[in-house]
């Protein structure tokens, strides 16, 4: 099932390179620090790239191992909470940054959501975040970040977590976001 997931994930991967910058203060999520939003106007002036969706095998990233370094899943539609709901009818931003095992940039990767059937969403480093690099001491990871756009019309209702999976030499990393997100009323 894993070589399944890193297919879904290497073929959706390919589908949204990534345009954009953010300026959001970095929470970790293993440090409970509360993130700092991005003023509107620094949103607003955000270019987003488009992501995908795809449906991943039951029990994909059963057998993913940590990464071991922190990352953040930051906000989703400029909303910071830890549980977030999304409409259907409307696509959606999705803001943070990811490393890899050996705390370099996670290239392409997906945001996974965990429910009754999951579901991968594309995306990739690469968006300035200056703020990162400055967190954790290293300018070469000031790249971190990612930022993208997905409709979740096709992902049915209901309770959703939300993991970082990113594939590294064929095995699949998870970095746990802390978020859950409730697709539908």
């Amino acid at each position: 099932m894993l070589v399944s997931f890193v297919k879904v994930l290497a073929a959706s991967a390919l589908l949204s390179p990534l345009v954009a910058c953010s300026n959001g203060q970095p929470p970790l999520a293993d440090s409970g620090s509360a993130p700092s939003p991005a003023t509107p106007t620094q949103a607003s002036a955000t270019r987003v790239a488009k992501g995908s969706v795809g449906p991943l095998a039951e029990g994909s990233i059963a057998d993913a191992k940590p990464t071991g370094q922190p990352c953040s899943l930051d906000s989703v539609d400029d909303n910071y909470a830890k549980q977030v709901q999304l409409d259907p009818a409307v696509p959606h931003v999705f803001r943070g940054w990811m490393l890899e095992p050996t705390r370099q940039l996670a290239g392409k990767f997906s945001v996974v959501l965990i429910g009754a059937h999951d579901y991968a969403l594309s995306s990739a480093t690469g968006v300035t975040r200056t703020d990162v690099g400055d967190y954790l001491k290293d300018p070469a990871l000031a790249s971190a970040g990612f930022v993208f756009q997905v409709s979740v019309k096709n992902i049915p209702s209901g309770p959703y977590q939300a993991k970082l999976v990113a594939n590294q030499a064929g095995t699949a990393y998870v970095c746990d976001t802390e978020k859950s997100f409730v697709i539908g009323h």
